[in-house]
Parts: structure tokens; C-alpha cells; sequence
């Protein structure tokens, strides 16, 4: 696991960050505090980092940063919102990769993904792993594809929706590895 190579890169980030919105936010002038909208679930990846980055944000900034998870659409809710605030730099978002994903599913997104959100910083990665219940009796990708294979049509694989980077990720798997597997949605 590189856990303990993750999580500096992550402090690294959010320090980095804090200092690049620094000069964004003192421009919220008489806001008594930050709204950083999360177009993702409480608990998510990109919620955490948020979390982490807005506790040291606050300290740094002598203003509150209030989290605000906004899920929905692969992101496109919390970024309709964050698009429809005020432009005064009390309000923030922290995006995904779904972010740069969503032109490509959507026909009518109600933003321009270029044009309508202007990209301060990378605060932080998320790495995706690979993994199944001890009782499936698999130990790596190799078996997981041998039973694929033996099993065509058989195998389900879940994300939080269609067209997020766990899904696509679950497809691209299935697509190099010449095997069938069902995408499951996880309920909201």
C-alpha cells in the first residue's frame, strides 16, 4: 500500500493549495466564511480531501470554510451550483475528474465545463484499488480474469454512477481484458 507516500503528497497539496487561494479568498472580503461546495457524497474521496483542506484553510485564513456536499449526476449538480454563486470568492468547489469527464456523457450540461469554472489548483489524488469479498475466492487480477472469462456475463462491478471514473475504470478493465462485466450502480 503507499499510504505513507500518499498522504505527504496530500499535506504537500493542501499547504500548496492554501497558499494559491489565499489571495481568492481574502477577496471574500466581509464574508464571515468560505462555502466550498463538493459535487460528490459525504464520505467520498474528493469529500475527505475537502475536509482536510478546508480544516487547514480555516486556521490559515481565520475564516470558517463550511463544506457543503452537493452529490448528484456524476458532479453535475454541485458544479450547477457552484457555477450560479455569486462570483465574489466567498464560494469554492472542489471537483473530480468528473469534472473533465462529463462533456463527453452529457448533450446539455447547464455549464461550460471550460469556460464557467476556472481551475485554481490540484489539492490531492485519490488512488483507485481493485477489490472483492474474501469469499469469491480471488487474490489478483489474474484470477479475477480467469473467472471473468469462465463466467461471461456473470460478474458485476459497482460504482457510484454511470459515467464516473469507477465506472469507466470498471469498463476499460473489462474492454483490455476481452471479458464481460455487469456495472451496478450503488444507491444514492
Amino acid at each position: 500500500m503507499k499510504t505513507t507516500r500518499t498522504l505527504p503528497m496530500i499535506a504537500v497539496g493542501l499547504v500548496f493549495a492554501a497558499l494559491v487561494l489565499l489571495p481568492v479568498v481574502v477577496g471574500a472580503g466581509e464574508s464571515s466564511s468560505i462555502r466550498l461546495i463538493v459535487p460528490n457524497a459525504p464520505g467520498s474521496g474528493v469529500d475527505m480531501v475537502a475536509r482536510a483542506m478546508s480544516d487547514r484553510l480555516a486556521t490559515a485564513l481565520g475564516k470558517a470554510v463550511v463544506v457543503e456536499n452537493l452529490p448528484g449526476a456524476g458532479g453535475v449538480r454541485g458544479t450547477q451550483e457552484l457555477v450560479r454563486a455569486p462570483k465574489d470568492g466567498a464560494t469554492l468547489g472542489m471537483v473530480s475528474s468528473n469534472h473533465v469527464i462529463n462533456p463527453s456523457i452529457y448533450k446539455d450540461l447547464p455549464y461550460d465545463a471550460l469556460k464557467d469554472v476556472t481551475p485554481i489548483s490540484v489539492v490531492g489524488t485519490v488512488p483507485m484499488v481493485l477489490v472483492t469479498s474474501p469469499t469469491f475466492r480471488v487474490s489478483n487480477l489474474k484470477d479475477l480474469i480467469a473467472q471473468a472469462k469462465a463466467n461471461p456475463g456473470k460478474l458485476n462491478f459497482g460504482s457510484a454512477g454511470n459515467g464516473s471514473i469507477l465506472h469507466l475504470a470498471g469498463e476499460l478493465l473489462a474492454s483490455e481484458a476481452g471479458v464481460k462485466l455487469n456495472h451496478v450502480v450503488s444507491p444514492a
